[in-house]
């Protein structure tokens, strides 16, 4: 988030479909945007969404909010880096030019 909730700001167009109370807008930045196929994060496993037998499902699976453990987090992260890398864009790049 880049802002605090802010009533002054547009709800964004979806709000209207929705059937419950929702904060006031906020702004935000992407950090990445880089697309990754599903494949390539589906080995990671998010301890903090276990399944029935109390296995932690992969990070790919949740809903919407879903809290996910530090180590699959930062695994997501490089993941991402690494596909920025590739595509001559994102933080590592950004990174490089400073130094």
């Amino acid at each position: 988030m880049t802002s605090p909730p802010d009533p002054s700001l547009p709800m964004p167009s979806f709000c209207n479909k929705l059937n419950w109370a929702t904060s006031p807008a906020f702004t935000l930045r992407w950090l990445a945007t880089t697309p990754v196929h599903f494949r390539l994060v589906g080995h990671l496993k998010n301890t903090c969404n276990p399944d029935e037998e109390g296995q932690p499902r992969a990070v790919l699976v949740g809903k919407d909010g879903q809290e996910i453990s530090q180590d699959a987090g930062m695994g997501v992260v490089l993941i991402l880096d690494e596909a920025d890398a590739v595509e001559g864009r994102g933080r590592l790049r950004e990174q490089e030019k400073q130094q």
